[in-house]
């Protein structure tokens, strides 16, 4: 088995689900996948990081109640799966007479991150659950390391210029009943 570390980018995951109609995504899904990886293409997930950007209660109090009750689902995932989560604050900009969301600095966090378990923790390949093209400079920092790069995704969302770059991709599907990878 392959000694890997996967980055979550959970927005864009997000994003990607409800584009393809797929939402909910709770917490038992993440697990499902975590397994099917191991399974099917025989990864050891030594890290797993999920990325997010954390709303503000102040302005969002039904979504943060949301957000944090999932947070708390993934975290009481199997003891198999540690799963490490890294926010930052949800940034606001008022568009005329309404605030905007915006997420910023979340997407750093995970590529430093990732650097680090190419570099520090002996991981043989990082897996990025991302469809966002600003990812490639980091596969290719990667793939000087010599780490091998894999691009987890959906189709809705997808950036080809990310699948591209990586040294293979996963693709995330559903059918009636069950979730997929190939």
């Amino acid at each position: 088995m392959k000694k890997a570390a996967l980055f979550i980018d959970n927005s864009n995951l997000y994003h990607s689900l409800k584009e393809s109609r797929r939402l909910p995504f709770p917490p038992a899904d993440y697990e499902g996948l975590f397994a099917m990886l191991s399974k099917q293409f025989s990864f050891e997930l030594r890290e797993i990081y999920l990325y997010d950007a954390v709303k503000d209660i102040s302005k969002e109090q039904t979504q943060y109640a949301a957000q944090q009750k999932f947070h708390s689902g993934i975290r009481s995932l199997s003891p198999k799966w540690p799963i490490i989560i890294k926010t930052r604050k949800l940034r606001y900009r008022k568009l005329g007479k309404r605030l905007v969301p915006e997420e910023k600095g979340v997407d750093v966090l995970l590529v430093v991150d990732a650097i680090k378990s190419a570099m520090t923790k002996g991981v043989e390949s990082i897996i990025i659950l991302s469809g966002d093209a600003d990812f490639v400079p980091l596969v290719e920092f990667l793939k000087n390391l010599k780490v091998e790069t894999v691009n987890l995704h959906l189709f809705a969302g997808s950036s080809t210029e990310l699948r591209q770059a990586c040294d293979k991709h996963i693709l995330i599907y559903f059918t009636d009943s069950s979730l997929l990878l190939k």
